[in-house]
């Protein structure tokens, strides 16, 4: 996920040439917020432990369980699966 900063400049650029300054404000207002913080673990973690849970938002932590579960879990080998399983439902029982 190194080419992600990259990407994002690419992006800014495209939206600064063609005019788009408002959405490019809702883009960086949007990343400054990234729930998947670019994969990072540590981010990730924070952002279950720190703001979802003890908000109760069960919503937005759900949102996130799925979306790691399609995206990132899913590419995993299949000797992963049972553990990444066991992490969610582990997450899910702590809240």
């Amino acid at each position: 996920m190194d080419e992600l900063p990259y990407i994002d400049t690419l992006f800014k650029e495209y939206l600064l040439f063609r005019g788009f300054t408002q959405t490019l404000r809702v883009f960086e207002s949007e990343r400054a917020g990234d729930r998947v913080a670019g994969f990072q673990v540590k981010r990730i973690v924070q952002l279950i432990f720190q703001v979802y849970i003890p908000q109760f938002d069960h919503e937005k932590l759900l949102a996130l369980l799925d979306f790691l579960s399609q995206r990132v879990f899913a590419r995993l080998g299949s000797k992963f699966q049972h553990s990444t399983q066991k992490l969610e439902l582990s997450v899910l029982r702590y809240y």
